[in-house]
């Protein structure tokens, strides 16, 4: 598949403290009497009432899309739906995680816009089998799908997937490995490494796993996307407005915060008050002492406002289009790659040794300062995650539902 960023929607996100909005990305506080000022700020917040604004995101949306963006959003949209409607097929009661039979190898929308659901052929039940009603059911979903036949189980490359986040990090190898992602539509864990020599890839499968399922592929330094502004603070995007508890404040990126401790001041914005780089988070939660009062705003289609709502795995699916919204590129759109990716400890940013799993990977493009920057689907704007950096021209981002139980918040 031929990636390309898609700029997309340009977004607007707004704070209101009294009776100043901060447009951080111009260096401007607009006052109410009309006086502006310059100022030197950490967080971006963009005036979503800009004519400016406005006129950029049609010409943007003609630009990328054509005349018809409508109706390709509208595919892609529609092919989101239906996977949406298999996926629920599968969704386990007790856990509410997503369960593949094993004759799925994954489901993705291609650059069509067309749901392709893959089947691992010999795994298919027979028609006496309880299981070969879903099967049925799942190749009769949309008579516009298309079946791709593959090797593997969708289950067989979530385990070798599981397996490199139990033991990369602990290996030998680790210093040469900066990420590795399921790609449903390869149907293979791909792994990439600064060098990637033959040499060097047979290490890799002496020390951690020799699997037909992994391809190797040539990586570089992973970088977070945030400016360090030499006074224990990072330049960087709010994501969204939350609640811990009954405290209101807002989410980043917890790399923006990781030389404070809790309850420090976070330059003039508020208190940290929960923070995690770690595990499958990166994001930190700050008090304010005034309630925020923030929005994201899509003035051109199809969304109007993001909802208060927030995406789930089930809902996710490769291909699907998203977008962001930070200070440095505005509002930029692209598509889901993979729903499992690992950024393993090393970067360029001086975050060495820190790893976060099960990341959602996308092809939007994003650049330094959109570090914290909310990531969302384009069909509704709900909320699935906080975007941290940039690897071989692919982002990463923070799932939102593992920020919410890391943090204990919820957005409102």
């Amino acid at each position: 598949m031929k990636i390309k960023s898609k700029s997309f929607l340009c977004i607007a996100l707004i704070l209101i403290l009294g009776v100043v909005t901060v447009i951080v990305s111009e260096k401007i506080i607009f006052t109410k009497d009309g006086n502006n000022k310059n100022v030197n700020s950490e967080l971006a917040y963009i005036d979503f009432n800009s004519k400016e604004f406005q006129q950029d995101f049609a010409k943007v949306l003609e630009e990328e899309y054509g005349p018809n963006y409508q109706q390709i959003v509208a595919k892609n949209v529609e092919s989101t739906l239906t996977a949406n409607e298999i996926n629920e097929m599968f969704v386990s009661n007790t856990t509410n995680e997503l369960e593949y039979p094993d004759y799925i190898g994954g489901i993705y929308i291609n650059d069509d816009n067309k749901l392709v659901v893959q089947i691992k052929q010999n795994e298919v039940p027979s028609s006496n089998q309880s299981s070969y009603s879903s099967y049925n059911a799942v190749l009769s979903a949309d008579d516009d799908m298309l079946t791709e036949y593959v090797s593997h189980s969708y289950n067989e490359l979530e385990d070798i997937y599981e397996l490199l986040n139990n033991s990369v990090s602990q290996s030998s190898v680790s210093s040469n490995v900066t990420v590795f992602y399921i790609d449903v539509i390869k149907n293979h864990v791909i792994v990439e490494l600064l060098d990637n020599s033959v040499d060097k890839q047979n290490e890799f499968k002496e020390v951690v796993i020799d699997s037909d399922i992994i391809e190797f592929k040539q990586g570089s330094e992973p970088t977070l996307e945030a400016y360090n502004t030499g006074q224990g603070t990072y330049n960087c995007t709010i994501g969204f407005r939350a609640k811990l508890g009954s405290t209101t404040g807002f989410v980043t990126a917890g790399h923006c915060v990781s030389s404070l401790s809790i309850g420090s001041s976070y330059s003039s914005y508020g208190t940290l008050r929960a923070y995690q780089q770690g595990g499958n988070v990166d994001a930190a939660f700050i008090q304010t002492s005034t309630t925020i009062n923030s929005t994201l705003q899509y003035p051109v289609y199809p969304v109007t406002s993001l909802s208060t709502t927030a995406g789930y795995v089930p809902n996710l699916i490769v291909g699907t289009m998203v977008g962001k919204s930070g200070k440095a590129t505005h509002g930029t759109s692209g598509k889901i790659t993979s729903l499992s990716a690992t950024w393993n400890g090393s970067d360029s940013s001086g975050d060495a040794g820190i790893t976060i799993t099960k990341m959602i990977q996308a092809d939007y493009n994003s650049d330094h300062g959109d570090s914290g920057s909310p990531v969302f689907t384009i069909n509704g704007g709900t909320l699935i995650g906080v975007h941290r950096g940039t690897s071989q021209g692919l982002k990463y981002s923070s799932n939102y539902n593992y920020i919410k139980t890391a943090l204990g918040i919820n957005i409102y």
